[in-house]
Order: structure tokens, then sequence, then C-alpha cells
């Protein structure tokens, strides 16, 4: 099964496509505008012209928080109608995850208030991708991988060069 993660903001989008357990695409869209109606735009265009190059059956995207912050949600909310289309447009279901469920897929909670920080999470992610991957990514990018692998495969531990167990 293809699959896909993302990442979504209107100024930098992880993305990231797997062909079951094996990552056969990542890249981070940085959309180059200082409207963000217009980066959306650009996002949209970027995220369609991946889209037709592979045929992804589902994506995992971070779901927008209810949280303050209205012109953020706005955005990120902009960002989730633009995948929405475009699953739409390609036939593919969407699982929209909370930031705190894939983390909690990935065992990211340490017990500690510190590592609950945005920057140790993001941190986490990076870490994560390396061990798993063997790649050195950014935080968007590793997101996007893991929102869509820990979601798929949360209990799963392997590490970069060893053979994957199957379940």
């Amino acid at each position: 099964m293809i699959y896909c993660g993302i990442d979504g903001s209107t100024t930098s989008t992880g993305i990231s496509i797997f062909n079951d357990k094996e990552l056969i695409f990542y890249d981070c869209i940085k959309p180059k505008s200082k409207d963000w109606q217009i980066r959306l735009r650009l996002l949209a265009n970027e995220l369609n012209d991946i889209f037709s190059q592979y045929d992804i059956q589902k994506i995992y995207m971070e779901d927008v928080p209810l949280k303050d912050g209205k012109i953020t949600i706005k955005k990120l909310s902009a960002v989730r109608g633009v995948v929405l289309a475009l699953c739409g447009l390609y036939g593919i279901d969407i699982d929209a995850e909370s930031v705190s469920d894939w983390r909690k897929n990935a065992d990211f909670y340490d017990g500690t208030k510190e590592g609950l920080k945005r920057d140790a999470m993001k941190q986490k992610a990076i870490n994560e991708v390396k061990n798993v991957f063997g790649i050195d990514v950014n935080d968007d990018i590793a997101e996007a991988i893991l929102v869509a692998y820990r979601t798929r495969y949360p209990k799963e531990r392997k590490t970069f060069g060893k053979k994957p167990k199957i379940r």
C-alpha cells in the first residue's frame, strides 16, 4: 500500500511517501511569498505535482488543534482544506491524527515536564527518523514521516539496518 504523511503549514510543509514500510519519497515544501494565501496556492500546486506521480491510497496528517491562536488555526485549516480537495481529485482516503496521538504512538513521552515541550518533541522526531530510517532531516520532514509511519506501525521498534519484524 502506498501512503503519505503530511506535516502541513503555509510556510514549511513536510511530506513523506511510503510503499508499505519502505520510505520512497520525502521533501519539505517552502512556498516563497509573504502572503499566506499565495503560499497556500503554491503549496497546492506542489502537492498536486507530487500526488500525480504516486498512486497514493491514504494520507495521514496532523489534525488541526482546537486552541487559541485564531490566525494559526485559520491557516492550518486552509492547508487541510487543500489536502482534502486534492484527496477528492485523486480518490485518496485521509486520516487526521492529533499531535498527541501520533506522538504517543511514537513513544515520545518520557514522563518529564521538559520532555513535553514543543522543541523537545521536534528533536525527538528528528532523532527517531535518524534511528529508524538512517537519514538526517528537519523537523517538518521528520514529523511528516512519523505521523504516517507511527500511525500505521505504532509498536514496531526497528532500527535502521536491521530487517523489520513481520507482524
